[in-house]
């Protein structure tokens, strides 16, 4: 009987391990969450350079996240200069400034979609290896043979 008891604590424990949570990144508004707590930028592309498909998209978004910023300062360089140069009494040449400024401003857009695009990859491509790795198939096989009960466990 003691036997039999311990069999079913054993079988009882095996379904108990499989509902574990598992350890996907969240999104929510721009924070990012891991194991509940918000991940700073640094802490958001370590946890995401485990898995080397998402360091690979995290690498790419970052690579377009470096454009998009240095277009966007070049940017407001030259939308600034010359709304800083009418107020203290200059004359700007409004038409150029402004026309490379838009420009430049066009040209980051399509950079910090791409940046997005890519963060979101990288961190569908973790969380889809972790449930992997999270829900494998355990089959528990419980019968009996010539000499006894067999109970066989594959993973």
């Amino acid at each position: 009987m003691k036997r039999f008891l311990s069999l079913v604590f054993l079988l009882a424990s095996l379904s108990t391990f499989a509902q574990a949570p598992s350890d996907t990144i969240e999104k929510e508004g721009r924070h990012y969450y891991y194991h509940g707590l918000d991940l700073t930028s640094k802490e958001f592309t370590d946890v995401l350079n485990t898995n080397p498909d998402s360091k690979l998209e995290m690498k790419k978004a970052r690579n377009n996240e470096s454009v998009a910023k240095g277009l966007s300062y070049g940017a407001g360089l030259m939308i600034g200069y010359p709304i800083g140069a009418a107020i203290g009494g200059g004359k700007p040449e409004w038409p150029f400034y402004l026309g490379v400024g838009a420009g430049l401003v066009l040209i980051a857009i399509p950079c910090a979609i791409a940046y997005k695009k890519h963060t979101k990859k990288a961190v569908l491509l973790f969380n889809d290896r972790v449930k992997r790795v999270a829900y494998r198939s355990v089959d528990v096989n419980l019968g009996f043979t010539l000499t006894g009960i067999k109970l066989q466990i594959r993973l």
